[in-house]
């Protein structure tokens, strides 16, 4: 460290909202923002000689190939063929409406691969804009009640954005949104971990929202538990069901009881994660910690610097390629919403090749992760994601790598970057 810097404020929104406005100049048109300059290919900060490429993923520690256990992220899901009782539906009506509303309305544009929302108990979304709205994937979203949520399809406002894409509350008066949501796709809905079944079309109408208006239905304010929906109206299966349970929201977005254990898992082995799981890590942890290193890589003229947290400190270390490693000492850091995370582990690029349109990241230590995945314990985590096009924005995969011991799982997955 330089003359013990020490930084307090947390990373915390870096954390939230991955790489910020001013990371995307230099991300898209590759402008000189940092001493080595965006648009330049920079190999990994801290070469290991024992890393390996079988898996594309640079500075990993070797794994047989028999020990790597190759997830797949779309597992089968079992439907029952008889339709939804009234019952059942009015059970999902209210908190589809709630995550839906979330969906439609969450960040983008705000950060690199920031189209991701954690559903708070289990699960997670993830968004690209359509004509019509957003086309969502459901994996296993756990909406409380013992209600969870698979599947994909478009989320629509009866009237199409404009250009500009504004806050879709914003088409009529700060308190009543004139827009409808409509969805259609293929829903696939859990009830009490025993029953799956396929849901028709959704349409929510008369959405009122509380005092804050539009201006606070932000994705921070629906993580913490100040989510402004006051009531609506949603069709489902040719049930209309009012949402005015206040609850319901806090309900499916619960800001309290999420802890280190919260879905326990005796022993803490990595194979008792579900393909839901693995997307989670990957897509919230992964892309997050991304968003914290991005911002410490730009401001690596700092030099050497600390960041004390209220659960432990990030030690930041530049390299003379101009790329950082950050040290993380953390104590059930709880700054990820319905994750947790315990340990201590290094965090650092593997590969940074802006030009090739290739970016990794690895981390190494002996740290835990729960909350809204079964405890785990982790000693390294890979993150990479490559263009299956020509840039990384548009068709890109996403290749995730998680060791433990003798062990690894490694997930796949194409997604579609769009801002």
């Amino acid at each position: 460290m330089k003359d013990g810097a020490v930084n307090s404020a947390p990373p915390r929104a870096r954390l939230r909202a991955g790489l910020n406005r001013r990371t995307i100049p230099c991300l898209l048109l590759m402008a000189p923002f940092w001493v080595t300059g965006c648009g330049e290919s920079i190999g990994p900060t801290d070469p290991d000689p024992d890393s390996i490429t079988q898996t594309g993923l640079d500075s990993l520690t070797q794994v047989h190939p028999d020990s790597i256990t190759r997830v797949d992220p779309d597992p089968f899901i079992e439907v029952d063929a008889v339709p939804a009782t009234e019952a059942e539906l009015i059970r999902l009506g209210p908190r589809f409406t709630v995550i839906a509303v979330a969906a439609a309305v969450s960040r983008e544009g705000a950060g690199f691969l920031d189209n991701f929302l954690p559903c708070v108990r289990r699960g997670v979304i993830d968004y690209r804009n359509s004509d019509s709205g957003r086309i969502v994937t459901f994996s296993g979203c756990d909406l409380g009640g013992g209600v969870v949520l698979s599947g994909s399809g478009e989320l629509a406002w009866t009237e199409s954005p404009s250009t500009d894409r504004p806050r879709f509350c914003d088409y009529a008066s700060e308190w009543q949104c004139a827009t409808r949501l409509i969805w259609s796709g293929d829903l696939l809905v859990t009830f009490d971990a025993q029953t799956t079944r396929r849901i028709p079309a959704l349409v929510i109408d008369s959405i009122t929202l509380r005092a804050g208006g539009a201006d606070s239905l932000t994705t921070e304010n629906m993580l913490e538990g100040r989510f402004p929906l006051a009531s609506a109206l949603v069709s489902v299966g040719g049930t209309d069901v009012p949402v005015n349970d206040g609850s319901i929201v806090a309900d499916v977005f619960p800001v309290d009881g999420i802890h280190l254990e919260t879905i326990p898992n005796p022993g803490r082995s990595l194979s008792a994660l579900t393909a839901v799981d693995f997307k989670r890590i990957l897509f919230q942890v992964g892309t997050d910690l991304a968003g914290f290193l991005f911002d410490e890589t730009l401001e690596s003229q700092r030099g050497d610097h600390v960041h004390t947290l209220d659960c432990g400190t990030s030690t930041v270390t530049v390299f003379a390629s101009g790329l950082p490693s950050i040290l993380n000492q953390w104590e059930q850091c709880r700054f990820l919403p319905g994750i947790v995370i315990d340990g201590t582990f290094s965090l650092a690029w593997s590969d940074f090749d802006w030009d090739n349109s290739v970016l990794a990241e690895v981390m190494k230590g002996d740290f835990t992760i729960g909350g809204g995945v079964p405890t785990v314990d982790i000693h390294e985590m890979g993150w990479r994601i490559e263009a299956l096009d020509s840039s990384l924005m548009g068709q890109v995969r996403m290749t995730g790598w998680f060791r433990q011991g003798g062990r690894a799982w490694e997930i796949v997955v194409d997604l579609t970057v769009d801002d």
